[in-house]
């Protein structure tokens, strides 16, 4: 009786501490797995998070370089028509005008057109061959005009279509001043949009990338790709972080619920601080790209897993020895 009761204590307590041992082995499993999982939606939303931050610094580099690719190029425009006005204003006959400003159209291709018109924007002579109604033209109502006359300085534009020449294309107006220093004529040049194209053409953009460059009113004067030119084309929840800021970030979702990251910021260039750029690119392409990083960690947290579970049941068949 004593034997029996003895035996049955001692088959107990193998029980019990085999039980103790499996809810052990797999408590540890389970707050291991917890633990592991937990790490590693941490970590990838961490490479999500650093990657998305990397890709803002690199958006608003691309957006910088832009910008002073601009600038270089309203620099120059404005040293050229600096020279012409200088040159032309020497001048004493409006043929004489006429001939110089197509010779300076002649070494300068990225350009429509320069025209001299007088303070009340009447045409005087053109690198254009114009008809007698298009000589009756009036540049009086383009910004780069009025801007030239109020400021007296060189002034850009805002997009347009050409009078003349029907292109779409951004105006300049540089003053000519007379001896009282009041503005007597406005030499006026139209400039195309291929040299922004070929800008963009040199960078090697990545897959889905898209920049815009509007102008004042929000009009795209150009982008990559290729589109909505002449039309209003910033989305307005960029609109409106411009407004509250001349530079910066945001993450936004399009009309199929894709997010973007976009990098934008108000142009540098004194000459027309109202161009705007932006830069973007999908998020789910940054995911892509570290994906497989995403698999290994998770990839870790299962062989854990297992091998806790393999782990427990070899204790439990050694215990039950």
């Amino acid at each position: 009786m004593d034997n029996k009761l003895t035996q049955d204590n001692k088959h107990f307590g193998l029980l019990l501490k085999t039980k103790v041992r499996l809810s052990f082995y797999f408590t540890v499993l389970l707050l291991t797995s917890v633990i592991a999982s937990g790490w590693s939606v941490w970590s990838t939303n961490a490479v999500n998070q650093k990657t998305i931050d990397i890709i803002k610094s690199d958006l608003g580099r691309m957006v910088k370089l832009i910008d002073f690719g601009l600038q270089e190029k309203f620099n120059e425009t404005e040293g050229l028509m600096a020279k012409t006005a200088e040159e032309i204003s020497k001048l004493d006959n409006l043929d004489a005008c006429r001939q110089h400003l197509k010779e300076a159209s002649t070494h300068a291709p990225s350009y429509y057109h320069f025209t001299l018109v007088d303070k009340e924007g009447n045409i005087l002579c053109s690198s254009l061959d114009l008809t007698e109604q298009q000589k009756k033209l009036n540049a009086s109502s383009r910004r780069y005009f009025q801007e030239a006359k109020e400021t007296k300085k060189f002034s850009v534009g805002t997009y347009q279509v050409g009078y003349v020449t029907q292109k779409p294309s951004v105006g300049f107006g540089y003053p000519l001043i007379d001896s009282q220093g009041n503005v007597d004529k406005v030499l006026v040049a139209s400039m195309g949009f291929e040299w922004i194209d070929r800008m963009f053409e040199k960078v090697n953009m990545p897959k889905e990338f898209t920049i815009v460059i509007t102008d004042q009113d929000g009009i795209v004067i150009s982008s990559y790709p290729e589109r909505n030119r002449g039309k209003f084309g910033l989305d307005i929840r960029l609109t409106a972080a411009l407004a509250s800021s001349d530079s910066g970030s945001i993450i936004l979702e399009d009309d199929q619920k894709r997010k973007w990251v976009f990098s934008y910021s108000k142009s540098g260039n004194s000459k027309d601080p109202d161009i705007t750029i932006s830069a973007g690119v999908p998020t789910d392409l940054v995911t892509e790209k570290y994906k497989p990083l995403i698999l290994l960690r998770w990839g870790v947290t299962g062989v854990m897993f297992i091998a806790l579970g393999i782990l427990g049941l070899i204790e439990a068949r050694r215990t039950n020895r």
